[in-house]
Protein backbone atom coordinates (compact mmCIF):
# COMPACT_ATOMS: atom_id res chain seq x y z
CA UNK A 1 0.00 0.00 0.00
CA UNK A 2 1.52 3.47 -0.86
CA UNK A 3 2.37 6.17 1.47
CA UNK A 4 -0.28 8.11 -0.13
CA UNK A 5 -3.27 5.81 0.63
CA UNK A 6 -1.92 5.28 4.12
CA UNK A 7 -1.91 8.46 4.95
CA UNK A 8 -5.39 8.80 3.81
CA UNK A 9 -6.73 5.75 5.69
CA UNK A 10 -5.10 7.18 8.81
CA UNK A 11 -7.13 10.46 8.26
CA UNK A 12 -10.02 8.78 7.83
CA UNK A 13 -10.10 6.91 10.78
CA UNK A 14 -9.01 9.91 12.96
CA UNK A 15 -11.93 11.27 11.67
CA UNK A 16 -14.31 9.19 12.77
CA UNK A 17 -12.53 8.70 16.51
CA UNK A 18 -13.09 11.87 17.01
CA UNK A 19 -16.18 12.57 16.86
CA UNK A 20 -17.11 9.56 19.74
CA UNK A 21 -14.22 11.40 22.02
CA UNK A 22 -16.25 14.91 21.59
CA UNK A 23 -19.49 13.49 21.81
CA UNK A 24 -21.71 13.41 25.31
CA UNK A 25 -22.12 9.90 26.71
CA UNK A 26 -25.72 8.40 26.01
CA UNK A 27 -27.54 6.42 29.24
CA UNK A 28 -28.43 3.20 28.57
CA UNK A 29 -30.62 0.64 30.37
CA UNK A 30 -29.78 -2.46 29.31
CA UNK A 31 -32.61 -5.62 29.21
CA UNK A 32 -31.06 -8.79 29.10
CA UNK A 33 -31.84 -12.73 29.56
CA UNK A 34 -27.72 -12.95 29.94
CA UNK A 35 -27.10 -15.57 27.38
CA UNK A 36 -23.60 -15.44 26.32
CA UNK A 37 -24.02 -13.38 23.51
CA UNK A 38 -25.77 -10.54 25.86
CA UNK A 39 -22.25 -10.75 27.69
CA UNK A 40 -20.61 -9.98 24.80
CA UNK A 41 -22.69 -7.25 24.00
CA UNK A 42 -22.78 -6.14 27.49
CA UNK A 43 -18.79 -5.90 27.46
CA UNK A 44 -18.71 -4.17 24.57
CA UNK A 45 -20.93 -1.17 25.77
CA UNK A 46 -19.51 -1.72 29.57
CA UNK A 47 -16.05 -0.46 27.81
CA UNK A 48 -17.51 2.14 25.41
CA UNK A 49 -16.84 5.81 26.59
CA UNK A 50 -19.44 6.55 24.37
CA UNK A 51 -22.44 4.79 26.46
CA UNK A 52 -23.10 5.15 30.25
CA UNK A 53 -25.24 2.43 31.68
CA UNK A 54 -27.63 3.14 34.26
CA UNK A 55 -29.20 -0.08 35.03
CA UNK A 56 -29.28 -3.45 34.02
CA UNK A 57 -32.52 -5.50 34.32
CA UNK A 58 -32.08 -9.53 33.98
CA UNK A 59 -35.33 -11.44 32.81
CA UNK A 60 -35.35 -14.67 34.64
CA UNK A 61 -37.35 -15.82 31.34
CA UNK A 62 -35.01 -16.30 28.61
CA UNK A 63 -31.38 -17.90 29.16
CA UNK A 64 -30.55 -17.29 32.51
CA UNK A 65 -32.29 -18.19 36.11
CA UNK A 66 -32.95 -14.51 37.84
CA UNK A 67 -30.24 -15.22 40.50
CA UNK A 68 -27.65 -16.44 38.16
CA UNK A 69 -28.87 -13.49 35.00
CA UNK A 70 -28.03 -11.13 38.35
CA UNK A 71 -24.97 -12.30 39.47
CA UNK A 72 -22.76 -12.68 35.78
CA UNK A 73 -24.07 -9.58 35.58
CA UNK A 74 -22.85 -7.97 38.69
CA UNK A 75 -19.34 -9.73 37.82
CA UNK A 76 -19.37 -8.23 34.24
CA UNK A 77 -19.19 -5.11 36.28
CA UNK A 78 -16.61 -6.08 38.11
CA UNK A 79 -14.56 -7.23 35.84
CA UNK A 80 -14.42 -3.73 33.98
CA UNK A 81 -14.34 -1.75 37.07
CA UNK A 82 -17.55 -0.29 35.57
CA UNK A 83 -18.51 1.43 39.36
CA UNK A 84 -22.13 1.00 40.95
CA UNK A 85 -24.76 0.21 38.49
CA UNK A 86 -28.02 -1.17 39.86
CA UNK A 87 -29.05 -4.61 38.53
CA UNK A 88 -31.85 -6.60 39.18
CA UNK A 89 -34.84 -9.54 37.93
CA UNK A 90 -37.90 -9.57 38.18
CA UNK A 91 -39.23 -13.15 37.15
CA UNK A 92 -38.97 -16.30 35.89
CA UNK A 93 -42.38 -16.69 34.58
CA UNK A 94 -43.25 -15.37 30.94
CA UNK A 95 -46.03 -12.31 30.28
CA UNK A 96 -48.03 -14.63 28.01
CA UNK A 97 -46.88 -18.69 27.33
CA UNK A 98 -43.83 -20.50 28.21
CA UNK A 99 -41.57 -21.02 25.59
CA UNK A 100 -38.63 -20.89 28.26
CA UNK A 101 -35.14 -22.64 26.98
CA UNK A 102 -34.59 -26.04 28.12
CA UNK A 103 -33.32 -26.08 31.11
CA UNK A 104 -29.97 -27.62 30.55
CA UNK A 105 -29.73 -24.73 28.26
CA UNK A 106 -30.14 -22.29 30.84
CA UNK A 107 -27.26 -20.53 33.01
CA UNK A 108 -27.52 -21.29 36.84
CA UNK A 109 -25.41 -20.33 39.75
CA UNK A 110 -23.13 -23.01 38.86
CA UNK A 111 -22.40 -21.99 35.79
CA UNK A 112 -22.00 -18.78 37.09
CA UNK A 113 -19.69 -20.16 39.94
CA UNK A 114 -17.52 -22.30 36.97
CA UNK A 115 -17.02 -18.71 35.15
CA UNK A 116 -14.79 -17.14 37.84
CA UNK A 117 -15.82 -13.92 37.74
CA UNK A 118 -15.17 -11.38 40.66
CA UNK A 119 -17.41 -10.89 43.17
CA UNK A 120 -19.71 -7.69 42.62
CA UNK A 121 -21.61 -5.91 44.69
CA UNK A 122 -25.01 -6.75 45.54
CA UNK A 123 -28.17 -6.76 43.36
CA UNK A 124 -30.88 -3.71 43.49
CA UNK A 125 -33.60 -3.53 46.13
CA UNK A 126 -35.96 -2.91 43.33
CA UNK A 127 -37.13 -5.52 41.58
CA UNK A 128 -36.49 -5.32 37.58
CA UNK A 129 -39.43 -3.87 36.26
CA UNK A 130 -39.46 -1.07 39.23
CA UNK A 131 -35.80 -0.28 38.29
CA UNK A 132 -36.28 0.21 34.86
CA UNK A 133 -39.97 2.92 35.57
CA UNK A 134 -37.76 4.72 38.38
CA UNK A 135 -34.46 5.04 35.72
CA UNK A 136 -36.24 6.28 32.62
CA UNK A 137 -38.84 8.43 35.03
CA UNK A 138 -36.05 9.81 36.99
CA UNK A 139 -33.42 10.78 33.98
CA UNK A 140 -33.42 14.24 33.05
CA UNK A 141 -32.58 12.98 29.08
CA UNK A 142 -34.14 10.37 27.59
CA UNK A 143 -32.65 6.45 28.02
CA UNK A 144 -31.39 4.18 25.32
CA UNK A 145 -33.12 0.87 25.50
CA UNK A 146 -30.34 -1.98 24.84
CA UNK A 147 -33.11 -4.84 25.21
CA UNK A 148 -31.17 -7.98 24.05
CA UNK A 149 -34.22 -10.53 25.57
CA UNK A 150 -37.27 -11.50 25.39
CA UNK A 151 -38.23 -7.97 26.77
CA UNK A 152 -40.69 -9.17 29.57
CA UNK A 153 -39.05 -6.26 31.96
CA UNK A 154 -39.86 -3.77 29.04
CA UNK A 155 -43.15 -5.46 28.23
CA UNK A 156 -44.03 -5.10 32.32
CA UNK A 157 -42.89 -1.55 32.24
CA UNK A 158 -44.49 -0.32 29.66
CA UNK A 159 -47.43 -2.35 29.66
CA UNK A 160 -51.31 -1.11 29.54
CA UNK A 161 -50.94 -0.53 33.95
CA UNK A 162 -48.64 1.62 33.21
CA UNK A 163 -48.93 5.76 32.93
CA UNK A 164 -46.54 7.75 30.88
Amino acid sequence: MSRKWCLLLLVILLAVAAPVAAQETRPVIVDTDMVTDDWMAILLILNDPAFSVKAITVTGTGFAYCDAGVEVALGLLALTGYGDVPVSCWTEKPLMGDNAPPAEWRTSMETVEALGLPAGGEPAEQNAVELFTATVENSPEPITVLALGPLTNVGAALGPSRRW
